[in-house]
This record gives structure tokens, sequence and C-alpha cells, in this order.
């Protein structure tokens, strides 16, 4: 009986970490065959923000440095620039940002298991079946030839709907209440910071959020799954987008730039008044 329920527990760890492994390893082989390749859109702006994220705001001293993308939050195209500066090769780079996007692969297996966590051969072919149909989509891998602002930005989006789908079940929560509450803070808290790192992540957000509106259980459970959410979703943008919002308001009127400019009657940086 012990050996049975060991070997289950292993096979339960194995194949998420077996999944990992696989996509990471996917993901270096597809960029060192295509070898890497630096855009123009790279060299125009995603430099310019990751220096920015590391050495501090310079929108109130540059004029039109990168046109209309210079107000775009910075913060997640620092680690390109980090591993330019010390002195990494262009391959190097390009698997480490390709990892960045490969982390979304566990997550997308986590949606599976919660939909299916059954065990036998038949759940196990339809988790595995169902995580590469998610990842072999032709924006997945051409996600792999970005820079790193869009792979943390969507990895993050990913694992928080992977994280508020764990919590829907209120089946698996009956004893520990509190920690089903931590993991729905945990994907606000990553909402949060993928809507800030990049403002097209509120759609991956908003699935997030309507999943805990059908979290199983009593409406109190439902309604403290939300708070969780939303509190640490809305602490974290003020924690990491707050002060950039401003310097993005001052110099270029939207502290959501590049949306909602005529609401905020904002101007493209570089273009005088």
């Amino acid at each position: 009986m012990h050996d049975q329920i060991t070997h289950r527990l292993w096979f339960r760890v194995a194949e998420p970490v077996v999944v990992t492994l696989v996509f990471f390893f996917a993901a270096m082989v597809w960029v060192a065959v295509q070898g890497g390749a630096v855009t123009w859109d790279t060299f125009n702006h995603h430099l310019y923000l990751g220096r920015q994220a590391i050495e501090g705001s310079r929108l109130t001293h540059d004029y039109f440095a990168a046109g209309s993308m210079s107000c775009q939050y910075p913060l997640g195209y620092a680690p390109l620039v980090a591993m330019l500066d010390a002195g990494f090769s262009g391959e190097t780079i390009f698997q480490v940002l390709a990892l960045m996007a490969a982390v979304s692969g566990p997550a997308c297996w986590l949606v599976a298991w919660c939909v299916v966590p059954f065990a036998g051969i038949e759940a196990l072919a339809l988790r595995l079946t169902a995580t590469v149909l998610a990842l072999s989509g032709v924006l997945w891998w051409k996600l792999l030839a970005q820079t790193s602002n869009d792979a943390i930005g969507m990895s993050l989006a990913i694992w928080a709907v992977a994280l508020a789908l764990l919590c829907v079940d209120g089946a698996w929560w009956t004893s520990h209440q509190r920690l089903r509450w931590a993991i729905c803070g945990l994907a606000g808290a990553l909402a949060g910071l993928a809507l800030v790192i990049k403002l097209t992540q509120f759609v991956g957000i908003t699935a997030a959020l309507c999943i805990l509106l059908f979290a199983k259980g009593r409406w109190i459970d439902r309604i403290k799954c939300l708070s969780f959410f939303c509190i640490a979703a809305i602490s974290v943008i003020f924690w990491a987008g707050g002060s950039w919002g401003y310097e993005a308001w001052r110099a270029c009127g939207s502290p959501i730039y590049p949306f909602m400019l005529d609401f905020f009657q904002s101007r493209v940086p570089g273009v005088a008044p």
C-alpha cells in the first residue's frame, strides 16, 4: 500500500517536471537553430527603455529618443540590457529570453490538470495534448524571437490564469481555506505585474478575474477569493507602476501610455506642442 502511494506521488510530481523540461529544451533548441535575431524594433526602443529601467527615467530630458514608444513601461526590457552590459553573447541572451517564455509551459499544464485532475493514462494523454496544443500556435513560437518584455508579461498572465483556476474547486480547499486565499492573492499579484509590464495583458487578467467568479463554495468564500485577488493586483499595480505612470503622465500626458491618448489629451513624445 505504501509503495502504491509513493508511486502515485512520484508520478504526479514527475509529470509537470517532465513537461517543464521538455518545453525548456524545445525553446532553447528552437532559438539555437534560428540563431537569434535583433530586430529594428529592438534597437529602436527596447534598449532605450531597458536603459531607463536600470539607470532611471529620462523622459523629461530626451527629445524623441524612441519616438512614440518612449513612454512605455520599461522594467520588462531590463533583462535584455542587463545581459548586454554583462557581456553575454547574442545566442545566450536569446536562450535566456526563450526560457522566460517557456515558463508558461508548466502553467498551461496546470490549467489542463485543473480541468482533468484524474489519474490514468487517458487523463494523462488529455493533459499532455492540451498543453502541447496551447503552446503550438504561431504566436507563442514567434514570442521566442521577441524581447523579455513580451515573454515576461505573457508568462505572468498565464500563471495568473492557472492559479485562479486552481482555486475554483472548493472541495480541494475545504480544510485549507487560508492557502486558497493566499494562492488567489498570488494570482492577483502576478496579474497586476503582468498588466504593468504589458498593458495588452489585460485580456488574460480579465480572464483570471472572471474565473474566480465561478469559485465553488459559499458566497463568502467566493467574495474572499475575489477580494484577495483584486487587493493584491491593485497593490502591485501601484507599487510597480505608480511612479512610472506619473512620469509618463508628466512627459506624455497619459499614465497608461500609449492607451487613452484622446481621453487624457496627451501628445506624442518628440512632437513640439
